[in-house]
């Protein structure tokens, strides 16, 4: 189906993506969480090369299921409740800080965790904790 009002191009300063690239380096306890947006961004092969490149954990919130299997090695679904709280550093990729996922506070998560924030929405920007 075609898209009626596409969505404008967000061009991201490249500091900011050298910021975010150095900061999943150095995370000891990374994770990707993989929202609706992935899907409808049509950005499914896109999370699946980059999660292969860079052996990240993810999780799928209920609607980003899909863009990645839950039977992948990568997937951290069975460990959820753990990743959350324990994930030092997450790569948000087009997914809401909702209540679904805890609105990004602790006890759920932890109250030093950095967040990363990827979204095909301009709207969605910093609309999160």
């Amino acid at each position: 189906m075609p898209v009626v009002d596409p969505l404008p191009k967000m061009i991201m300063p490249s500091n900011l993506i050298s910021q975010s690239v150095e900061l999943l380096k150095s995370a000891k306890r990374p994770l990707v969480i993989i929202g609706k947006g992935v899907g409808q961004g049509e950005a499914d092969e896109q999370i699946r090369a980059f999660i292969k490149k860079t052996n990240l954990p993810y999780l799928a919130t209920p609607m980003g299921k899909g863009s990645m299997p839950d039977t992948d090695s990568h997937s951290v679904a069975t460990a959820r409740t753990y990743c959350l709280k324990n994930a030092d550093v997450i790569f948000l990729a087009c997914a809401r800080l909702n209540w679904i996922l805890h609105f990004g506070e602790p006890p759920r998560f932890s109250p030093n965790v950095k967040i990363i924030q990827l979204d095909s929405d301009p709207l969605e920007m910093h609309q999160n904790v």
